[in-house]
């Protein structure tokens, strides 16, 4: 059994598919390398050091969510002055759980970043030690560096 032969194109549709087919190509990598640096410049869900406390600045938030912050007995008729009392009582909590909040997240923030500095600032210092290391030998041995 034998393959039916190919069909044959003509040169001209030949050369219109490939300057397609080409076109085509560098517009998807692209788009590809747009979205590829806007994730690595935007995602910082994705950096190591940043991602636990993003995560945990994320369950607080929703945790804050679930507490509410208008709670009233059902088929309940309050009179004017437990209605006030109770109000100013929910504000005083929220507010102090928000004050909590804020105090977490800045601490949380604070120290995240603190660490993320030190990182970034020990891989550029090593990182500078190996250039002058290699500038200062000439650059024609096998260099190690040891991050700091």
């Amino acid at each position: 059994m034998s393959t039916p032969p190919l069909p044959r194109l003509p040169i001209k549709s030949y050369r219109l598919w490939k300057s397609f087919y080409v076109w085509h190509r560098n517009v998807r990598a692209n788009k590809m390398t747009l979205a590829r640096k806007s994730l690595q410049k935007n995602l910082f869900i994705v950096i190591p050091n940043l991602s636990p406390a993003l995560m945990d600045i994320r369950k607080m938030c929703c945790q804050l969510i679930e507490t509410g912050f208008c709670h009233m007995k059902k088929k309940y008729a309050y009179t004017l002055q437990e209605f006030q009392d109770s109000k100013i009582k929910q504000l005083r909590e929220a507010y102090s759980d928000l004050k909590r909040f804020h105090e977490l997240v800045k601490e949380k923030t604070v120290y995240t970043c603190g660490r993320y500095l030190m990182d970034a600032k020990a891989r550029v210092g090593a990182y500078m030690m190996w250039i002058l290391f290699k500038t200062h030998t000439g650059g024609h041995e096998l260099i190690a560096t040891v991050a700091i």
